[in-house]
């Protein structure tokens, strides 16, 4: 005797309901970090990833709320990627 079971699973995927989420950040001078250059190659069986990055971020202040949540932190950080690049690469 077999038995056998099959499971589907159904994802429906939409926008989430306007400001679930809505935070503000307020940079306050606590660090501030630069990365000038950065070039990395990654090889996950017959892929290289080799990305380029550079960027900017700081310390910040952050107030708002999650999913209705309050939030509310000194130690936050808020950053901005600049000219970043990820090449893919089937070896």
């Amino acid at each position: 005797m077999r038995t056998s079971h099959l499971l589907i699973l159904t994802f429906i995927c939409g926008p989430v309901p306007a400001g679930s989420i809505q935070l503000s950040f307020s940079e306050n001078g606590l660090q501030r970090d630069r990365l000038l250059t950065q070039e990395e190659s990654t090889t996950f069986g017959p892929i290289t990833i080799h990305s380029h990055n550079r960027a900017d971020t700081s310390s910040a202040n952050v107030q708002g709320s999650i999913l209705e949540t309050s939030v509310s932190c000194s130690s936050a950080s808020e950053g901005v990627n600049h000219m970043s690049t990820l090449e893919f690469i089937r070896n």
